[in-house]
């Protein structure tokens, strides 16, 4: 933006000159200027490092300076002025020369009027303010490209940039040092070593401004990668595709290795758990033997014994009925037959069973359910998410204590959730809640009650929910707090009926 008042520090030797000058500034009334003069150049230096200028003329005849050097000395001190050099009429070449070295503009001596000099001066002050803001832009732009490169050089993963036309335009070091020089060869060459196209090549989808992940696996080093694949725009408006290839093989192989793993556990503990029931089928053998065929001839305490003895093999048949259970859904090979069932009968009839131990805890239990709601699920299995759910829900909640059941239907999913207000779940518990043998302590008074948990549950619960394809979480607000358990399924082809079933049990 050019000033009000444009100050100009003209450098001239010549009186006659001057006088020229400044009676043509006079006589530009649309323009307001103030002039300042030196007839030397060492003169001029020591005014322009004290004091800052709109623009300077420039006679490039001086007594301490040659006429080739002039311009050259005031452009090396780096004043950041825009420069019109002042010329003789046979001077003009050497003028034309000063624009190509850095003067904005030149006129020659003579030919000058208000409407000449007005003109050139400002031309002059806005071509040079707008090289210079395009030089900040350029210089901008070099510092984040020369960062960008940096950066892209010193990552571990690698990165391509390609074209419509699969050349690629860039790929950074570690890039090369995998794949070898690109050498004008596509990227379909350059990784696959094809001849042609990838069948599965989503180009299209990613110049259309999509964000691809896939995985693949490249036989030239044997790796596997996770390819990410953007859209990225260039400053000229075109679009090009940048792929980031991050090496995850040694997570693949640990997964296998992983899966390996779990399969020879689960065929342990199945094995083990089967190996159990025969010794155990003979000690419940022998124990309702003595208990019930003669019990009269057992004095009072090896009868309470044998009874202890009879409640420890139950537990124990429990805890491997929950383990093959765990195996048996944890199995690559396991799949479900689902068939259409109404959830809301389900759910009742889980509370159906479980009610002499709510009313031996005195609790109160609230159902608000729809009244039919038709799903497709096994419904064996299903039972016995919601009767752990709902045990745990008594279990945890002392005596007088409330229970609610609510079920809620959205567009993707049926959401049903069993609501305590019980001991509650500290953060640090809800992370190993889900897995495995993932009891919580119990915490209170008024929690003893004919319900021993194996610790497998809830992981069995998750698992069920998540072959069905949906998910199973917990909200609580701490210790004492209450906790509520959620369930979601999938509602593909739904049936309900909205009438809500509002009961206290």
């Amino acid at each position: 933006m050019i000033a009000n008042s444009i100050k100009l520090l003209i450098i001239e030797d010549n009186p006659g000159d001057i006088r020229i000058l400044e009676e043509i500034f006079k006589n530009i009334s649309d323009l307001s200027f103030n002039l300042e003069f030196c007839m030397r150049l060492s003169e001029a230096v020591k005014k322009l490092e004290k004091t800052v200028f709109d623009l300077i003329l420039l006679d490039l005849s001086l007594p301490d300076s040659e006429k080739t050097e002039t311009l050259s000395t005031l452009l090396e001190k780096k004043f950041n002025i825009p420069i019109v050099v002042l010329t003789e009429l046979d001077d003009k070449k050497i003028a034309i020369g000063s624009l190509k070295r850095g003067a904005q503009d030149y006129l020659v001596k003579g030919d000058i009027d208000k409407m000449v000099l007005s003109r050139s001066i400002l031309y002059s002050i806005e071509r040079y303010q707008i090289k210079q803001k395009l030089k900040k832009s350029e210089d901008k732009f070099k510092n984040e490209r020369d960062n960008l490169k940096n950066i892209l050089s010193s990552l571990r993963d690698q990165v391509l940039i390609i074209n419509k036309q699969f050349d690629i335009e860039y790929a950074n070091p570690i890039t090369y040092s995998e794949f070898g020089l690109i050498k004008g060869r596509k990227c379909y060459q350059y990784l696959f070593d094809r001849s042609r196209v990838c069948l599965t090549c989503k180009n299209n989808e990613i110049f259309e401004g999509n964000i691809i992940r896939e995985e693949f696996f490249i036989k030239k080093n044997q790796k596997t990668y996770d390819f990410i694949e953007t859209p990225l725009k260039k400053p000229d408006g075109s679009i090009l595709k940048l792929c980031i290839l991050h090496d995850i093989t040694k997570l693949k192989q640990a997964e296998i290795k992983l899966k390996e793993i779990n399969k020879v556990k689960s065929e342990f503990l199945n094995r083990v758990s089967h190996e159990l029931k025969t010794p155990l089928v003979v000690i419940k053998g022998y124990l309702d033997l003595m208990l019930n065929v003669n019990q009269e001839d057992l004095n009072l305490n090896l009868n309470t014994y044998l009874e202890e003895m009879q409640k420890g093999y139950e537990r124990l048949q429990k805890i491997i009925a929950s383990v093959l259970k765990a195996s048996q859904l944890e199995s690559p090979t396991h799949t479900l037959n689902p068939k259409k069932e109404n959830l809301s009968f389900l759910i009742r009839y889980c509370v159906k069973d479980l009610h002499p131990l709510i009313k031996l805890r005195n609790q109160s239990l609230k159902l608000e359910v729809d009244e039919y709601i038709l799903i497709k699920i096994v419904k064996e299995e299903i039972y016995e998410v919601i009767t752990n759910l709902l045990s745990n829900a008594i279990k945890y909640t002392p005596l007088n204590g409330n229970i609610k059941i609510e079920s809620e239907i959205n567009d993707k999913d049926v959401i049903i959730s069993i609501q305590d207000n019980g001991i509650g779940i500290e953060k640090k518990d809800k992370e190993q809640l889900f897995t495995k043998f993932g009891k919580i302590e119990r915490y209170g008074q008024e929690l003893d009650v004919l319900i021993d948990g194996t610790g497998l549950g809830l992981y069995i619960s998750k698992k069920i929910i998540e072959l069905h394809g949906g998910k199973i979480w917990v909200e609580s607000d701490g210790r004492n707090k209450g906790s509520t358990f959620f369930f979601s399924l999938p509602i593909k082809n739904l049936i309900v009926k909205p009438h809500l079933l509002d009961k206290f049990i």
